[in-house]
């Protein structure tokens, strides 16, 4: 989430244009139990998709 709001203010956006928040493993995408063992390849795999960031773009456009 920092991450992504560094690269876009990087590219020239504004930092207070950018508003990031994190869910963390209170909000899994992946059903609980569903990745269950031992942390290897696959359950890092299966765990993948948690680890995603969703961006909105709202806003308007100046009238020239």
């Amino acid at each position: 989430m920092a991450t992504v709001k560094a690269y876009l203010t990087s590219k020239g956006i504004e930092s207070t244009w950018v508003q990031s928040s994190g869910k963390g493993e209170m909000q899994p995408t992946t059903a609980a139990g569903e990745c269950a063992g031992a942390m290897s390849a696959s359950t890092i795999a299966c765990l993948q998709p948690d680890r995603h960031v969703f961006v909105e773009i709202s806003g308007s456009r100046l009238k020239q």
